[in-house]
């Protein structure tokens, strides 16, 4: 005998002897299950959440979140006296203003320039309160430079600029120079001078030096929405953000459509219900489909409870676990019913249970543990939205788990206890039998007589009747074959083509419904407006920058950088480059040196955040570059690392560091972690597929259908307008698991399943797994189907990905593989030589065509 068949007996065997112990003590098993997810789910009311989105979807301790600390180490902040953007070491706090008008006419009139007065005496006006007796202004916590608080776009406000415009002084070069693009929105010229423009942005900045002021500033951002929502302007319409808006704007529609599980899980009951319907008003089993629901649903309870327990917070993402877990509570509920389906009729109800475990206890546990591992290997990543809900998830898996083989299996006990004493369903009251009871009106006879079923198909619905019936007939004929083959194979074809042109990268304004405030000045800021960003090289260390050797390896540092394709060779902030021609400047030694730079920056604003020192050393400096607009998330991470690697090929030790680099570390770490990720966890699902079912064949047949399966996932996201970011690598992950699921139950069933030759051994496997399979994954696209009407892209995104691994999952394990496995799947031969026969309601027997010979 081989290795698998002792194995398959072995763990067979012992599911089958856990079976009738717990066929002994099944409200024993209800209970524990029920007090161990209740004292789990105490717990909930102590759970912490973390909608930051910077600490949930961008890398945990990356480059720039370590540069970022050193910045803020070396450099003081500025923001209460010498604000200047390019100097930050983060975004910083702020609320935007991009008035436009409604048909995309032209702004540049002096109409406008009353409503832009308008909108700044508004800011200026209103008040916030600071406590009960004490309340504030703008200008109590607006940044400021020279006295004067910082309004980018105030230039909109002087009589001068106008004046300019009108009499044509204004080109394209002074537009640039002055930084007016990042104000005046699609600008058009017309014989060298600005003729026209869609929109104006404002942006009032505010300080960010003290705890105390960023408490203000955060109370301030809040009333400053409440404000611009009730502005309207004539002939133009206004969009508005803070520095806050994505944070918030995310969490409230991720939070809002939470409110759709309470429909799914309702949905879910219903078609469990009537999936499980089938019999007469004794052997019903609608209860045990109901069952299978509260199963999963106490997995999401206790899971909750025992994250809630050990202090790891509820990130947003983690909203869509619980539509997961229904459909994986759903599946092993399915194939545990199948096999009771299955059992002998007429044999005692120790041995039913010992036969459903016996033959679907393996098949489940496969699924489920390589769901857990997967989700577990997802824990390793380095996004913490990820890591948090994979533990979230894994631990509702293995809880679901539990409850199957604990709570639904002693539902399962005490239903057919019921059964076999013929009482009613519903009433539980003893019923007569039917043939007892022919002269009664036969509504009578439906209502009010029933008895145990003698065949399959007796208890069985129609939506577990007609898959096992079908796909045999379906599959196991050439044409099928055929046809089956070549799907495959334009499957891959357009999975290849998806996979290289999938885009990586969030963007972040598809985060948020189109209803959103943010949503809408953020399209208006795309459409209108470059993306640049400053970038700055930082000296964190004493250098004597009298030395030619210094000056010529900053001199050949921002020299190449100017050079990259992306970066404005013009705008530098070179306050090494500027000293040098300043009227102070002194190099007879390092002390004049330092002597006259202090006089130098006394008199410059814009370089007297840049540098730092100790008595008369430099300890510190930077230097600024400006990128030009760049838009694509690719190419924002492809400068990071540019500017990085010219960094760190130079002479001078330095760094490249901008704000914006937090947030593009994801779009360089993403595919690498992605494949790291996913990599570790098909590894550790094909050592437990090695384990629990050693067939080579077989396992060849999971790892291939496995790794198809996510190929289609990624291929067809690009197909579906969905990028590989933090969110999506979560449903790459997932899909790990649940690719599994349907390939190990076919290969499972016709590694077990008997018959005279290959295709009446597929026939038995579908018998035996097409309804069960079928009927999860309907109630997996149930189960999800809500998030259709979902505004958030959280969960619009999991719906399509879901629907993916589901229709892709199906086909592999319901088309695919059964044809594989028919033509060249392995022999085994029959401990006896029978054919497969069926009894028939009317008593004939009958037998089933796909297990017939090939021949």
């Amino acid at each position: 005998m081989g290795f698998s068949v002792k194995l398959e007996n072995g763990t067979s065997k012992m599911f089958a002897i856990y079976g009738k112990v717990l066929t002994r003590y099944p409200c024993t098993a209800i209970i524990i299950c029920f007090l161990l997810n209740g004292l789990l789910g105490v717990n909930i009311q102590w759970i912490t959440f973390d909608s930051d989105l910077e600490s949930v979807y961008t890398p945990t301790n990356s480059q720039a979140v370590q540069d970022r600390n050193q910045v803020e180490s070396l450099f003081s902040d500025f923001t209460a006296t010498n604000y200047h953007q390019q100097s930050m070491a983060s975004l910083g706090p702020f609320g935007e203003v991009i008035i436009k008008h409604f048909e995309n006419g032209n702004v540049l009139n002096r109409s406008y320039q009353l409503e832009i007065k308008r909108v700044v005496n508004f800011v200026y006006d209103f008040t916030v309160n600071e406590t009960a007796n004490s309340r504030y202004q703008y200008e109590t916590v607006c940044a400021r430079r020279s006295g004067k608080c910082v309004i980018d776009g105030d230039f909109l406000l002087e009589t001068a600029f106008w004046d300019r415009f009108e009499n044509g002084f204004i080109n394209e070069t002074m537009l640039k120079a002055n930084k007016f693009t990042s104000v005046i929105g699609s600008p058009l010229f017309g014989n060298g001078t600005l003729k026209s423009a869609v929109a104006f942005k404002l942006r009032f900045n505010l300080r960010q030096d003290s705890s105390h002021f960023k408490e203000l500033s955060e109370k301030w951002e809040k009333h400053f929405l409440e404000i611009m929502r009730n502005i309207e302007l004539n002939d133009s319409e206004i969009a508005y953000q803070v520095s806050d808006s994505l944070n918030t704007e995310l969490n409230a529609n991720t939070g809002g459509d939470v409110r759709y599980f309470s429909l799914t899980f309702t949905l879910m009951i219903t078609y469990a219900s009537f999936a499980t319907a089938g019999g007469n008003c004794v052997s019903q089993r609608g209860h045990l489909g109901r069952a299978g629901v509260i199963s999963a649903g106490l997995a999401i309870l206790g899971s909750f409870g025992l994250m809630a327990a050990l202090h790891i917070e509820f990130v947003n993402i983690v909203g869509v676990m619980p539509f997961l877990i229904i459909g994986i509570g759903l599946d092993d509920m399915f194939i545990m019913m199948s096999g009771l389906a299955d059992a002998d009729p007429t044999a005692a109800i120790e041995a039913k249970i010992a036969h459903v475990m016996k033959t679907s206890g393996t098949s489940i546990t496969i699924t489920s543990l390589t769901n857990v591992i997967a989700f577990f290997v997802g824990i390793t990543s380095v996004f913490k939205s990820v890591r948090n809900f994979c533990m979230f998830t894994a631990t509702a898996v293995g809880l679901c788990y539990f409850n199957q083989i604990t709570f639904f299996l002693g539902c399962m006990v005490l239903h057919e206890k019921r059964v076999s004493q013929n009482r009613h369903c519903l009433t539980c009251a003893p019923l007569a039998y039917p043939e007892g009871e022919q002269t009664k009106s036969y509504l009578k006879q439906c209502c009010c007589t029933g008895s145990p079923s003698t065949t399959r198909d007796e208890q069985e619905s129609m939506l577990e009747k007609i898959p096992r019936l079908l796909m045999p007939r379906l599959l196991l004929n050439p044409l099928a074959k055929v046809i089956t083959v070549l799907g495959y194979v334009t499957y891959i074809v357009c999975s290849v083509w998806g996979i290289k042109n999938l885009q990586q990268g969030l963007v972040l304004q598809n985060l948020v419904s189109e209803s959103s405030y943010y949503f809408k000045f953020s399209h208006f800021d795309f459409e209108y407006y470059p993306t640049q960003f400053p970038i700055s090289f930082v000296i964190p260390v004493p250098l004597d920058y009298n030395s030619r050797a210094v000056t010529s390896g900053i001199d050949f540092l921002l020299e190449n950088a100017a050079k990259d394709v992306d970066v404005e060779d013009a705008d530098q902030l070179n306050w090494l480059n500027s000293y040098k021609h300043s009227s102070v400047f002194a190099n007879t030694s390092e002390k004049a040196f330092v002597n006259g730079l202090k006089l130098f920056l006394n008199e410059s604003q814009l370089f007297r955040n840049d540098v730092v020192f100790n008595h008369d050393k430099i300890v510190a400096t930077r230097f600024h570059i400006l990128t030009k607009s760049i838009k694509e998330s690719s190419k924002q991470g492809n400068i990071m690392m540019r500017m990085r690697e010219i960094a760190h090929s130079s002479d001078i030790h330095c760094f490249a560091y901008s704000p914006a680099f937090i947030f593009f570390e994801q779009y360089v770490i993403v595919l690498p972690s992605t494949i790291q990720t996913v990599g570790i966890a098909v590894a550790a699902v094909f050592v437990v597929a090695c384990i629990i079912m050693p067939k080579p064949f077989l396992i060849l047949c999971v790892s291939i259908s496995l790794a198809s399966i996510i190929a289609g996932v990624l291929g067809f996201m690009y197909f579906w307008d969905l990028s590989l970011s933090s969110i999506t690598m979560i449903h790459v992950i997932m899909s790990v698991g649940f690719s599994v699921d349907y390939s190990a139950h076919i290969c499972h069933a016709f590694l077990t399943s008997e018959g005279p030759d290959k295709n009446a051994r597929v026939g038995k496997a579908l018998d035996l797994t097409a309804g069960p399979v079928f009927n999860s994954a309907a109630s997996s696209i149930v189960g999800i189907v809500m998030l259709i009407f979902s505004e958030s892209y959280v969960f619009i995104s999991f719906f399509r990905v879901m629907l993916l691994v589901i229709l892709f999952g199906f086909f592999h394990g319901m088309f695919l593989l059964p044809v594989v496995l028919s033509l060249i799947g392995p022999n085994k031969p029959m401990s006896t030589n029978r054919r497969v026969i069926y009894q028939s309601k009317e008593g004939n027997a009958i037998c089933n065509p796909a297990y017939l010979p090939d021949n």
